[in-house]
């Protein structure tokens, strides 16, 4: 009887810290990031009335017979199921999709090494407890996002909470981050000053291609810790400071070295870097055909007829034949008047006269039909009237009108058309009379008038003068051909010289105008050549700089090969020595520490946020934002534009010039037993004994055990929401309350009996 009221009332008790628990948690259904809780109960000890006993040999077992005497609070377990993402679009809210809380302090600034330190040996992951005593800071942790800055940048939570992380870096060596600048290094008359870092410690600066031309360019090669510049070393001026540095910054940017380079001085002139052009070679070549009296005449290869003609001899010659004068011209005589001339008597005259000159270049095809000549002889008639003129007569295409009859029968002959000076001569008493006109009709284009007036000054009598005379020559044009050009013979270039060899060309023109030019000349260069035929260049690689580094048989086989695959037949010897070029690779650089984008003042350095990034140490540091990053090993400051965090927590700043900055990345941290954190309230959380060690997410390209695969992404501009589900609270509220009810029935009813029990006495 008794029993069962106190049941009632441990009822009654353990339903009430469950309705507390489920008002802390609807109180909180807005609170960021909060994790509910839960009540869980358990009987309490249960009162035996008789033992169980074992079966026996005439009678099977009996169970125990107990009442139970109340419930108790089990536990009240905190719900750690992470809450949904709410967009908010504020650059300073974070929320952790997954596993991991922040690490937030309570304590002094922490920019220095070996304050906060953190053991990332492989299975460990933890802050060692003695850093923590010497920094003076009390860590805590929190999924609550929502963080201000104060007006020094310091990155905190709402309540003034420092936010801890890792500075970054570019470099990957474990020297202390001081921020030296390696030693000036010089080569081919450039100073090489380097940025703050040790990312280029132990390169060599090496000069490549020096040819001409040679656009400035750099290599970087991260295995043997070289910069190859290459550039115009051939004269003075040609490749500057300014052209080096902005090629080798390229260069060092596209390996993903942060570090920069600063570029000094001139270049030094590399001579004997590239050949004259090659010229005077030539291939055999037909010269162009040439058009004589009505035919086209065609040659062979070879220039020995270059600058010759043909043109018409003797027209009254007994048969045709050709002779060829000092001043180089083919006449070609025949008798032109009586027959005509055709196509294959006139190779063959044209060429027994080129072999009976010694020239061997021949004519190959003659086509066409020679001209019509005119008729060059003709007699006059005798008028009806003796006493007259004859009638016009024409002759040569000249129309002759006659002044009297004294020319009546006169034979009038064009004896030579191609002849100077023009000569007549007259015969009024001869049988028959005759007159004899000779001159070059053909070249000078001899007028009617300078006809008539050379006919009538061999006439004394004026009134035999001929009074008119009209018309002109028929065949002024196509008696004289063009001059033959064009053909050309074999024959070699001239010798050319560079980095002491000579170069010895065959036959032929495919190589005119082409320059030798030396391209990579650096120690270890493999001999080989490269063919421009764009901007006609051979091009040279090989080692200018060791002893016996080539020979001029394999240059001359680099050469070669190279022509060959470009399709270009002719082929060149090489003879010499190479020369040898000094002062083309620098020391190496040494000296250089590493740049921590947070130093031990709080001082935020540039650090590329595009390159490789390392959690320089591990060790903790307090967190900001500057309003400016300074450019390490100078007095240079570049204000912050913007700034945005990646899904690993790091914190990128764009800067006013566009570079990034990484200004360092957030820690999370995760617990075995996650549920075994101490609330502090503010949505803060502590260690407590049962909760085990945190477990901190190595930072990126840490030099330790990387172990950042297991947590959550961070997300900026978002913040977690509560984990609180209202449907199931007001359900949970409505069964506690009704049992809460049910226990205080219990008691009434116990009462009512007690009542009964006391009512037996009356």
């Amino acid at each position: 009887m008794f029993r069962g009221m106190f049941s009632g009332i441990s009822g009654m008790k353990a339903n009430q810290t469950k309705l507390d628990v489920i008002g802390n948690n609807i109180s909180n259904v807005g609170t960021t990031a909060f994790k509910s809780s839960r009540a869980r109960f358990q009987d309490m000890l249960s009162q035996s009335y008789s033992d169980a006993m074992a079966p026996a040999q005439n009678i099977g077992g009996i169970n125990p017979s107990q009442v139970g005497l109340g419930v108790q609070l089990a536990s009240i377990d905190t719900v750690m199921k992470q809450g949904m993402m709410q967009p908010t679009g504020r650059n300073l809210d974070f929320g952790i999709d997954g596993d991991g809380f922040f690490m937030v302090a309570k304590g002094p600034k922490v920019f220095g090494d070996g304050t906060v330190q953190v053991n990332h040996r492989p299975g460990t992951h933890n802050v060692i407890p003695q850093s923590l005593q010497t920094s003076g800071m009390e860590l805590m942790y929190t999924r609550d996002g929502a963080f201000t800055l104060d007006e020094e940048g310091n990155l905190l939570t709402g309540d003034g909470y420092r936010i801890l992380g890792y500075s970054l870096s570019n470099d990957i060596t474990s020297v202390p981050a001081t921020a030296k600048s390696p030693n000036v290094v010089s080569t081919g008359g450039f100073n090489f000053r380097f940025g703050a870092g040790s990312a280029l410690n132990g390169y060599r600066v090496v000069i490549g291609a020096v040819g001409p031309q040679t656009p400035a360019s750099a290599d970087v090669n991260k295995s043997t810790k070289t910069i190859t510049v290459n550039g115009d070393f051939s004269g003075e001026g040609a490749l500057t400071s300014e052209q080096l540095e902005a090629a080798i910054n390229r260069a060092l940017n596209s390996a993903g070295i942060g570090q920069v380079m600063y570029v000094t001085g001139k270049s030094s002139v590399i001579n004997g870097m590239y050949s004259d052009r090659i010229k005077g070679g030539s291939d055999a070549q037909k010269p162009g055909s040439i058009n004589f009296a009505g035919f086209n005449i065609k040659f062979s290869e070879g220039d020995s007829l270059n600058q010759y003609s043909v043109e018409l001899g003797d027209i009254n010659a007994g048969s045709f034949e050709a002779e060829i004068t000092a001043d180089k011209k083919i006449k070609v005589n025949g008798p032109f008047k009586n027959s005509v001339l055709t196509g294959t008597q006139l190779k063959d005259v044209l060429n027994r006269a080129l072999q009976s000159k010694g020239i061997t270049q021949k004519v190959t095809d003659v086509t066409g039909n020679q001209v019509n000549f005119p008729k060059l002889s003709d007699k006059t008639v005798t008028n009806s009237d003796p006493s007259k003129a004859p009638g016009n007569l024409t002759v040569a295409g000249y129309s002759f009108e006659f002044p009297s009859s004294d020319y009546n029968d006169m034979e009038i002959v064009f004896d030579s058309i191609n002849e100077s000076p023009l000569d007549v001569k007259i015969d009024f008493t001869g049988t028959p009379k005759k007159m004899t006109i000779k001159g070059d009709f053909v070249r000078d284009g001899i007028t009617a008038e300078t006809l008539k007036a050379a006919i009538n000054g061999q006439i004394t009598d004026v009134s035999k003068q001929i009074q008119k005379i009209s018309g002109k020559f028929s065949l002024s044009s196509g008696m004289i051909s063009g001059v033959i050009e064009g053909g050309t013979t074999l024959a070699k270039p001239e010798k050319v010289n560079a980095a002491g060899f000579e170069f010895d060309f065959e036959h032929g023109a495919s190589l005119n105008d082409y320059k030798i030019q030396i391209g990579k000349i650096s120690s270890g260069t493999q001999t080989s050549a490269d063919i421009d035929t764009e901007n006609k260049r051979i091009v040279i690689n090989m080692d200018l700089v060791s002893p016996n580094g080539t020979t001029s048989m394999a240059v001359q086989n680099a050469i070669n090969r190279a022509l060959e695959n470009k399709g270009i037949n002719q082929r060149l010897a090489v003879k010499g020595v190479p020369t040898q070029v000094y002062d083309t690779e620098s020391l190496t650089t040494d000296g250089g520490t590493p740049v921590q984008s947070i130093d031990v003042n709080g001082e935020l350095n540039y650090v590329d946020g595009t390159k490789d990034l390392k959690s320089y140490d591990g060790n903790l540091k307090c967190l900001r934002v500057p309003e400016k990053v300074r450019i390490p090993g100078t007095e240079e400051y570049l204000r912050v534009k913007t700034y945005t965090i990646s899904k690993d927590g790091v914190i990128n700043a764009v800067l006013e010039d566009g570079r990034v900055s990484a200004l360092g990345q957030i820690a999370t941290v995760s617990f075995k037993n996650s549920v075994g954190l101490t609330k502090l309230g503010k949505n803060i959380y502590q260690q407590s004994v049962n909760s085990g060690d945190p477990v901190i997410r190595s930072g990126v390209g840490t030099l330790g055990e990387d172990n950042s695969k297991g947590y959550g992404d961070v997300l900026q501009g978002m913040l977690e929401m509560s984990n609180v589900d209202l449907a199931e609270q007001f359900t949970d509220m409505i069964i506690t309350n009704r049992a809460f009810q049910a226990s205080g029935k219990m008691i009434t009813t116990g009462d009512e009996i007690l009542q009964d029990i006391i009512n037996l006495k009356r």
